[in-house]
């Protein structure tokens, strides 16, 4: 499942772009291993820029988040 505002990834990761960074929800499939929880992601730790406008998966399971700055690739 893929939208402008949010995506889940292949591991069953959502993540949520903000107006104050990228939010991942780590569920379910992490949360089964003991790695439930969020995880925030901003400019100050190398985020292009805090307002996160897209989020999108491809078919090797990056995530890529659009921002007002750039674009940021996650393995």
């Amino acid at each position: 499942v893929q939208g402008r505002r949010g995506a889940f990834d292949a591991a069953g990761n959502l993540w949520l772009a903000t107006s104050d960074g990228v939010t991942r929800l780590r569920w379910p499939t992490a949360a089964a291993r003991g790695h439930a929880g969020l995880e925030r992601m901003t400019q100050a730790g190398g985020l292009t820029h805090d307002s996160a406008l897209a989020v999108s998966g491809d078919r090797e399971g990056n995530v890529w988040i659009g921002t007002a700055g750039g674009l940021d690739l996650f393995r």
